[in-house]
């Protein structure tokens, strides 16, 4: 891995908003705030620093997202349009109710489905069978982006500005499959390991957390002391790194597990690392054990944060309880975060 720049662009006159590639991985395309589309080759002796072609949108472009199979690009902002590479017209605009969309993504199983995120705080799922949308979910906060789950074709898990994140079934929006904690501030960016079992999150807490697909909690949180609001996230393919960009304009790299060894081991040191892993397994309901696993150290504007979230929680829990202990009995019900961070579901 290098840590130095091996090839410079000068793609855009103004802010480049996204990028995607194809699975081809022969080329990739950029989008900017001057509503241009780029094509570029990865080959620098093919065309230098000249796109390979580009195309002019009608409205302003904020992201983009390249079909799995076929040579199809979506893009948003204020307007979802549908796009074949080689031509210079969109197939397809989508109706819309919204002002601007923020993210859009492709289902890497069901390849036809796409998910956007809006500013009225919505996610829509779209097809590109089809000139109007499938589903639509209103959330209590904005969505700042989705990542659909590569092993689950129907799940996709969403970053929300409330602090979490929420793991939804695309065929029924009503109710989150799963609400994910710990984070102190708004989620930015979410994405999932290649095996489907994990996912991470970057937040403006300034802290990146990893969590089991089916977990309330994280079970990792990475930090550093220089690093700043977190802006976006990759799990890279071979699921041993990720990869984040935050706000003092650095990229890291990680261990997508902290204790792991990389580079090539010896059999007996893979054996004994399979023992210990077994011990971990076989005792993990003892207190020790199970503390040692669970304890994270957190910087100390996270330990702070916590408390007074906590604080903050406890608080409506407690006003709800003396709501309903004297309020006439099932005219305020109990809710869960679940419930509560949705409005309505549209059809």
């Amino acid at each position: 891995m290098k840590k130095s720049c091996v090839r410079t662009i000068q793609a855009h006159s103004g802010a480049v908003c996204d990028l995607c590639m194809p699975n081809h991985g022969g080329y990739f395309f950029s989008c900017g705030d001057t509503n241009v589309i780029k094509r570029w080759s990865l080959s620098e002796d093919d065309s230098g620093d000249q796109p390979l072609n580009s195309i002019v949108a009608k409205t302003n472009i904020v992201g983009m997202d390249h079909h799995r199979k076929k040579s199809i690009l979506v893009t948003c902002g204020e307007a979802v349009d549908l796009w074949d590479e080689s031509r210079p017209s969109p197939l397809k605009t989508y109706k819309s109710n919204f002002d601007t969309s923020y993210r859009v993504k492709f289902n890497p199983i069901e390849v036809n489905i796409f998910a956007s995120t809006a500013n009225d705080r919505s996610i829509t799922l779209f097809d590109t069978r089809q000139n109007e949308h499938l589903r639509k979910v209103i959330l209590a906060m904005r969505t700042n982006n989705v990542a659909w789950n590569p092993m689950e074709g129907y799940h996709f898990t969403a970053a929300n500005e409330d602090h979490n994140l929420y793991t939804f079934d695309m065929r029924n929006l009503s109710e989150p499959l799963k609400a994910h904690l710990d984070h102190i501030g708004a989620v930015i960016d979410v994405d999932y390991s290649p095996t489907g079992k994990e996912f991470v999150s970057g937040s403006y807490d300034k802290t990146l957390r990893i969590f089991k697909e089916d977990s309330i909690h994280s079970r990792e949180i990475y930090y550093t002391k220089r690093m700043q609001r977190l802006t976006s996230v990759i799990w890279t393919s071979d699921a041993k790194y990720i990869l984040c960009g935050s706000d003092e304009m650095d990229i890291r790299a990680w261990k997508a597990n902290a204790s792991e060894k990389l580079g090539p081991k010896a059999l007996r040191e893979e054996l004994n690392f399979r023992y210990q892993e077994k011990l971990k397994e076989t005792f993990a309901n003892h207190p020790e054990i199970k503390r040692i696993a669970r304890h994270r150290h957190v910087p100390k504007h996270v330990y702070h944060g916590k408390k007074e979230k906590d604080a903050m929680v406890n608080a409506i829990k407690r006003k709800e309880a003396n709501r309903r202990a004297h309020s006439k009995p099932g005219t305020v019900p109990v809710t869960s975060v679940k419930t509560r961070a949705i409005v309505k579901e549209l059809e």
